[in-house]
Parts: structure tokens; C-alpha cells; sequence
């Protein structure tokens, strides 16, 4: 994050950082508004359906900081997964 180069003609990230970093938002963003959606059937569903049932008000905030937290994670862990998968540039 605060990493420097070694010497003047060196860079800290270049084009494949950023795809790597586009491609796991992309897919976070993918997977938060998926579980998103079926966390608030399933919340619907656990609460129960009808007119007399009732969600509190305090679900929907909470939902979002968990979708939050979990988009963070996922994207967390899909650019160590893209960057564990990606060719090191080693000879063997």
C-alpha cells in the first residue's frame, strides 16, 4: 500500500494490478447483489409472510453493512486468488 520503488525508473503497480483489482470488484459487486437479494427473500420468508407479519427496522442497515463487509471480503480474497493463480514470471 505504501510501498516505494527501489530506484527511478521502477513503478508500484502497472496495467495487470489494475485489471486484476477491475476483475475482483467486478466480481464482488456480482456476488453482493446476489446474496443481497436472497438474504432479503430469506429474511421475508424467516419473518414471515402475511399482513400481520412485520421486518424491524434495524434489518435493512444491518444487511447493508454485512453486504458490505461481506463485498470487501470477497473482493479481498479474489485479488489474492488472481494474484496466487498469475504466472510469476519464475524459469525453471
Amino acid at each position: 500500500m505504501f510501498k516505494k520503488p527501489q530506484g527511478r525508473n521502477k513503478v508500484v503497480s502497472d496495467e495487470r494490478d489494475k485489471f486484476i483489482v477491475k476483475r475482483a470488484k467486478s466480481f464482488a459487486y456480482t456476488t453482493f447483489w446476489i446474496v443481497f437479494i436472497v438474504s432479503s427473500f430469506a429474511v421475508h420468508i424467516f419473518m414471515g409472510m402475511g399482513p400481520k407479519s412485520s421486518v424491524p427496522t434495524i434489518t435493512l442497515p444491518l444487511m447493508a453493512f454485512g453486504g458490505a463487509l461481506f463485498m470487501k471480503i470477497v473482493c479481498s480474497v479474489a485479488i489474492l486468488v488472481q494474484y496466487g493463480r498469475a504466472d510469476k514470471g519464475e524459469t525453471s
